[in-house]
């Protein structure tokens, strides 16, 4: 069990840090929500090498992942509103970006920083299922060729990691404290899911670079 969940981790951070460089090299050929999204993976990838090296030295790297939370969920609701440009979809955004940041700043400074923010975490997954599942069942009705569109992968790769994750972390307190064997394994699983979720991610960035190439290539002729 050790061996794999170790395969994992190192999977999980090889992926995302490939996945954001690969996404912050040719941010010429993305638009401006699919960098900020490559932003955060490239930050997601530092993150969980920081998070190693932390657990590896200290035994404690909860409070690099609680910063994360708040990073991840306020970038990709940007990302997501700015992708789908409509009033409505933005406004409602930017409340949950103010009213969710203003709730985590509360808890951070209140709750000792060895605690992980799970129900913030939750919420996070819950809000931001939400947010691309919305652009993604657009795309899929409005497209005639919907996975040749390179957001609906960045799309699909976010909503199966987030929405998958709602109920391990609704339950995450009862595996750490009665079933850390099932805890494990769930642990696992959510790993294999974010790898998955980072080459969805990577292959919608491709999938930009390879259609600014031919309208770029178009434009020349």
């Amino acid at each position: 069990m050790k061996f794999v969940s170790d395969l994992l981790t190192y999977l999980v951070i090889t992926t995302t840090l490939l996945g954001g460089a690969y996404g912050v090299f040719i941010y010429r050929s993305l638009p401006k929500h699919a960098a900020i999204v490559s932003a955060l993976m490239l930050y997601g990838g530092v993150n969980e090498l920081s998070g190693l090296v932390m657990y590896h030295y200290l035994n404690n790297n909860v409070i690099i992942y609680n910063i994360y939370i708040l990073a991840e969920l306020c970038l990709l609701i940007l990302a997501s509103v700015q992708q789908m440009n409509k009033k409505v979809f933005t406004t409602v955004g930017i409340v949950c970006i103010i009213l969710y940041s203003a709730l985590w700043c509360y808890l951070f400074f209140i709750m000792p920083h060895s605690y992980f923010m799970v129900w913030m975490f939750l919420s996070s997954c819950i809000l931001l299922s939400v947010f691309y599942f919305c652009p993604l069942l657009i795309i899929s009705r409005n497209s005639d060729r919907p996975f040749s569109e390179p957001w609906l992968w960045v799309c699909l790769g976010h909503v199966i990691y987030f929405a998958c994750d709602i109920p391990f972390f609704s339950m995450y307190k009862y595996f750490v404290a009665h079933a850390k064997t099932i805890g494990a394994l769930l642990q696992n699983i959510n790993d294999t899911l974010a790898v998955l979720r980072y080459l969805f991610v990577s292959y919608g960035f491709y999938l930009f670079a390879k259609q600014h190439k031919t309208t770029h290539g178009q434009h020349k002729h």
